[in-house]
This record gives C-alpha cells, sequence and structure tokens, in this order.
C-alpha cells in the first residue's frame, strides 16, 4: 500500500508528529541532535516523524520519540501544529509538511538512539528554545507554547 502521509512526486504532502517531553521533574526537556554527515541537515530538533497508515497523530508521535530518542512517553495535551512549505532535496519539487506536537512526559528511557541521531540532551526550557531557534521548523515556538500549558498538563 502507497504510503499516504510521506511525501512523494505525485503527492507533495508530508504528515508527521512529535513531542515536547519533559523529565519526570518537568524542570528539562528532551532535544536531539543530529549532525550534518547524517543526513544533510545539522542541528537540534525535537523528536518526531511521519505517520504511518492507519496511525492516528497519537500513536505516531508516542511511537517516533521511543524510535528516535529511545523514550517512553505519555501524552497530556496537543499543542497544534506547525505548517512549511520546502524544496524537496531528492527532486527540487516542493513539499508542504503539517507537524503535528504534543505535550509529554516521561515514562522511562531506554537510553537508545536510532541512527539517524548523534545524541539527545536534557536541557532547561531556556537552553532548548536557544537551539532549536536556530532552525528553520520553529519549535522553539512550540516550546514556548508547551511552557504556558506546562502547568496546566503536567
Amino acid at each position: 500500500m502507497k504510503e499516504l502521509f510521506r511525501y512523494n512526486k505525485d503527492w507533495p504532502y508530508h504528515v508527521s508528529a512529535g513531542a515536547v517531553v519533559f523529565s519526570a521533574d518537568s524542570s528539562k526537556l528532551a532535544v536531539l541532535y543530529r549532525g550534518a554527515v547524517k543526513l544533510e541537515s545539522e542541528g537540534w530538533h525535537l523528536p518526531k516523524g511521519t505517520i504511518e497508515n492507519g496511525e492516528s497523530i497519537e500513536r505516531a508521535a508516542i511511537r517516533e520519540v521511543r524510535e528516535e530518542a529511545g523514550l517512553d512517553i505519555e501524552i497530556v495535551g496537543y499543542l497544534g501544529a506547525i505548517n512549511r512549505q520546502f524544496k524537496s532535496k531528492t527532486d527540487g519539487e516542493l513539499v508542504v509538511k503539517t507537524i503535528h506536537y504534543f505535550i509529554a512526559r516521561l515514562i522511562r528511557d531506554t537510553n537508545t538512539l536510532d541512527n539517524e541521531h548523534d545524541r539527545l540532551d536534557w536541557m532547561t526550557p531556556a537552553e532548548a528554545i536557544k537551539k532549536t531557534s536556530l532552525q528553520p521548523k520553529k519549535e522553539d515556538e512550540i516550546i514556548k507554547r508547551a511552557l504556558l500549558y506546562k502547568e496546566k498538563f503536567l
């Protein structure tokens, strides 16, 4: 079956899900680092990934955070979505990407990373905002949104 949520030349849309994951004491959050050698896009970002066919955005976020960062999480709230447009590095076509984000609490850290990332750091919100603000993904805005709702959800 054709992947419904992943970009291809005939379907210029991509849908992903991820989370702002707070530590057990809610003082820090998980941020991943990927070097340029891995996927041509160096930088810090929140754990997220593509939704699979038949999967809810919540299940996708839980699965992707586990796969990328090795973190088992409990989703406690929805933070909305970011929409981006960019040119595909493979074929130069315009891609319309929607990324759904959740606020989550850590259940367990398995201390494993996928092969796309170099490391996971637990940062204060201020550090995470600073690191992610250097990327065009606007994840610093998602972190700020999570801080507004942190007391309500965590």
